[in-house]
């Protein structure tokens, strides 16, 4: 997914993820859009078979880990910021 795209389709998904508390639901909306995005993108199945499930687990841990504090806390914040840089230094070290 473009780095563009995947900050939007994260800020769509923490706002979901506040409203609902569902952090799982949230993570499997994303694990989602990242396979049918790489699919138009051209990604290899194999890929594919790997990333997902691994963006699954990793951004249902960090949904997770959000949802178990208060909501615009130091400490929801604190966890928002170290996962958005993690993420944004993830996707710039794979291409």
């Amino acid at each position: 997914m473009g780095l563009l795209l995947d900050l939007v389709v994260t800020l769509a998904l923490l706002k979901i993820l506040v409203e609902f508390e569902r952090p799982f639901v949230c993570a499997g909306i994303y694990a989602g859009l990242y396979a049918v995005f790489a699919v138009l993108f051209g990604q290899p199945l194999l890929d594919l078979v790997i990333e997902v499930p691994l963006s699954f687990v990793i951004v249902g841990a960090w949904f997770w880990v959000l949802t178990r504090f208060d909501t615009g806390s130091g400490a929801w914040w604190l966890t928002l910021v170290v996962g958005v840089s993690l993420k944004l230094v993830l996707a710039v070290s794979w291409l």
